[in-house]
């Protein structure tokens, strides 16, 4: 891992941390924006979330759409979201 002093330097050797701070920015703002409120167990969740909203950002609607159905139909009923709209544990 290597690091940059932003004191001396924005970027060093192909070496910042802009995506990492573009990661961030997108998870406060849809935490902030679509979310209202975040339980701290769950914040782990959305986090992967934003992640995989970041990783697949240039796919088609379409695809996403097909790929979540499909993951929808095939998985089973979730034991850490069971229950969560009705704010009690499963």
């Amino acid at each position: 891992m290597k690091r940059v002093n932003h004191s001396e330097a924005y970027s060093r050797e192909g070496v910042h941390t802009n995506l990492a701070e573009s990661y961030f920015s997108r998870l406060r703002r849809m935490i902030g924006g679509q979310h209202l409120r975040v339980e701290g167990h769950y914040l782990d969740a959305y986090a992967a979330h934003a992640a995989w909203l970041e990783d697949h950002r240039f796919d088609s609607n379409g695809g996403l759409a097909d790929r979540l159905i499909g993951g929808a139909m095939a998985a089973p009923v979730s034991r850490a979201w069971k229950g969560y709209w009705q704010r009690r544990a499963a």
